[in-house]
């Protein structure tokens, strides 16, 4: 047999071990990276985003109110029911986080207020220590009134709900939450909440 002749079946029978196909995927990729611009091997850089300036419309409500708030078919000199109401931005600037409590520390509601960059809508879910879910939508300050709108679900039931804030000043607003069939709208006032800011 001639060498070519065993040179080829050589060739043929020719099995590589592990080791030996580690060492050329190893020195194929040395040899990739070597031709690759210098900075394609660092990191990318990992910044944050920065909060939307929309926002600060929802900078009015941060800080910590005293509100009241009644049936409007209340009788006139019948109490109103008091809580104090916090909110707070946080998560990098990005959320309103918020709370309700009674007089006694008791909370009431958790709340999340914040703006959806790609429906370009404010967005706020309420938790509520009776159960109640509420995902409210807005489009934002229009002069001196927010109107938050959607919907409540109690149990299995699902309503319409808006809010619609008065501002009365920087430090006080007035509130009206009114209640709806989802297919009719045909909104009903149901509570009047006044809140004043204390800190």
């Amino acid at each position: 047999m001639s060498y070519r002749m065993n040179r080829r079946a050589d060739a043929e029978t020719f099995d590589p071990t592990v080791g030996d196909r580690v060492c050329l995927i190893a020195s194929a990729i040395a040899l990739i990276l070597s031709v690759l611009p210098a900075q394609a091997a660092e990191p990318p850089t990992t910044a944050l985003p920065k909060p939307d300036p929309q926002l600060e419309q929802l900078q009015y409500f941060q800080g910590k109110w005293s509100c009241a708030v009644k049936p409007v078919n209340a009788l006139v000199n019948s109490p109103a029911e008091s809580f104090t109401w916090e909110i707070k931005r946080t998560l990098n600037n990005f959320w309103f986080l918020g709370q309700a409590t009674t007089k006694q520390a008791v909370a009431i509601t958790h709340d999340t207020m914040g703006y959806n960059t790609l429906t370009k809508r404010f967005g706020r879910t309420i938790l509520t220590g009776d159960g109640q879910f509420i995902n409210l939508l807005s489009e934002g300050w229009v002069s001196d009134k927010w109107v938050w709108e959607g919907s409540v679900v109690r149990g299995t039931q699902r309503s319409g709900l808006r809010e619609t804030i008065v501002k009365k000043g920087d430090r006080v607003f007035e509130a009206t939450y009114e209640q709806a069939d989802l297919v009719k709208k045909d909104w009903q006032p149901v509570l009047k909440e006044t809140c004043r800011k204390t800190s």
